[in-house]
C-alpha cells in the first residue's frame, strides 16, 4: 500500500512479518519456488510480490502467468498481514489462516458458521467472516488490497483503535458488521465512499464524533445500526436521500438534533427507528432529541429507563 510503504522492511512489524512468511510459503519441501500452484492490490502488497518476485529468475515466465502468480502474492499477503495485525496467534480458531493451502481455503465451518476466507470463481476473496474469535489490536491499512470484499464480519472481537483511512476504497463492500468491539474515533468523512454497503453495524464500540454528510450517499444501504456509542451533534439533513433503509438504531449516543432528517417527505420509509427521544412528565424525563417518525424512544440512560413506543407503550 502507498500509504504502508516499505513497512515490510520495519523488522518485527506485521507488514514484515507477513512478508517474510509470503516469502518462505513461496517454496516447497524440494527447494523450488511454487511457480507451477501460484498459476493484485495495494502499492505496499504489490512492491511485497516484485520484491518476492526478483529473487527468482522467471523473467521466461509469461506475462499473463506473472500476473497471477503477483495476484497470488498479493492476496496471500494481505491476509497473512490482516491475521498478524489483528493477533493472530491468540485467535480462538486460525481457520486455516497461514496454511499451506490455497488461501480461499482459508476457513473452518461449525455447522452453519463458517469462519474465515471465501473467494469467487476468480480467486478474489469476496468474503472475511471472523466473528467471535478473539480478534484483537487493529484493522491494517493494506486492507484495500482485498478489492473485491463484499463480507467483512468481524463482530464481538475485542479489535480497537480507529478505522483505516482505506476502508472506503472497497467499492464493493455491501455488509460491514464491526458491533462489540472497541473501535474509536469518528466515521471517514467519506464514508459514504462505501456506496455499494446494505448493511452496516457498529454497535456497542467507542466511536465518537458527528456523523458525516456522506452517509447521504449510502442510497442501497437497508440496515443501519450505531447504538450505544458516543456520536453526538446533529444528524445532516444528507441522511434523507438514504431512501432504501429501512431498519435504523441510533439510541444512547449524544446526539442533540437532526432525527427529523430522517422524516422527511421522499426520505425513508422506515420500520424501525430507535433514538433517545423519550419523554415525560413524571416521573419527568426530557428527550434529547426530537423525532416524528421514530417508532421506539429512548432515554439518555437506558440501563435505568426501557426504551418504550414512540407514544409510550412497551414495545
Amino acid at each position: 500500500l502507498e500509504a504502508g510503504e516499505n513497512r515490510y522492511r520495519v523488522r518485527g512489524s506485521p507488514q514484515n512479518q507477513a512478508f517474510e512468511w509470503v516469502k518462505s510459503s513461496a517454496w516447497n519441501l524440494n527447494g523450488t519456488m511454487l511457480l507451477t500452484d501460484w498459476i493484485s492490490g495495494s502499492a505496499e502488497a504489490v512492491n511485497v510480490a516484485e520484491t518476492i518476485e526478483s529473487m527468482y529468475n522467471i523473467d521466461d515466465i509469461p506475462n499473463q502467468t506473472k500476473l497471477v502468480l503477483q495476484q497470488r502474492l498479493t492476496t496471500r499477503y494481505v491476509l497473512a498481514l490482516f491475521y498478524f495485525h489483528t493477533g493472530g496467534e491468540e485467535w480462538s480458531n486460525n481457520a486455516g489462516f497461514l496454511s499451506n493451502s490455497h488461501e480461499c481455503d482459508w476457513s473452518h465451518r461449525d455447522g452453519n458458521v463458517l469462519l474465515g476466507v471465501e473467494c469467487d470463481d476468480g480467486d478474489n476473496v469476496t468474503s472475511i467472516s471472523l466473528e467471535l474469535n478473539n480478534l484483537s489490536r487493529s484493522l491494517p491499512l493494506e486492507i484495500y488490497g482485498l478489492h473485491g470484499l463484499r463480507t467483512l464480519d468481524l463482530k464481538e472481537n475485542s479489535l480497537s483503535g480507529t478505522l483505516p483511512s482505506t476502508l472506503t476504497m472497497l467499492s464493493d463492500l455491501e455488509y460491514l458488521d464491526l458491533s462489540r468491539n472497541d473501535f474509536r474515533g469518528g466515521l471517514m468523512e467519506n464514508f459514504g465512499d462505501l456506496s455499494s454497503l446494505r448493511s452496516f453495524r457498529a454497535e456497542k464500540n467507542s466511536f465518537t464524533g458527528t456523523l458525516p454528510k456522506s452517509l447521504g450517499n449510502l442510497v442501497l444501504l437497508k440496515n443501519l445500526k450505531l447504538d450505544s456509542n458516543g456520536f453526538w451533534g446533529s444528524v445532516p439533513e444528507e441522511v434523507s436521500s438514504m431512501k432504501e433503509l429501512t431498519h435504523l438504531w441510533l439510541n444512547d449516543n449524544g446526539f442533540t438534533d437532526g432525527m427529523n432528517n430522517f422524516c422527511l417527505e421522499g426520505g425513508p420509509s422506515l420500520a424501525v427507528f430507535y433514538s433517545d427521544c423519550l419523554g415525560r412528565s413524571f416521573p419527568p424525563i426530557v428527550p434529547q432529541v426530537q423525532c416524528s417518525c421514530c417508532t421506539i424512544c429512548c432515554a439518555e440512560n437506558p440501563k435505568t429507563e426501557p426504551c418504550l413506543l414512540n407514544g409510550g407503550t412497551l414495545p
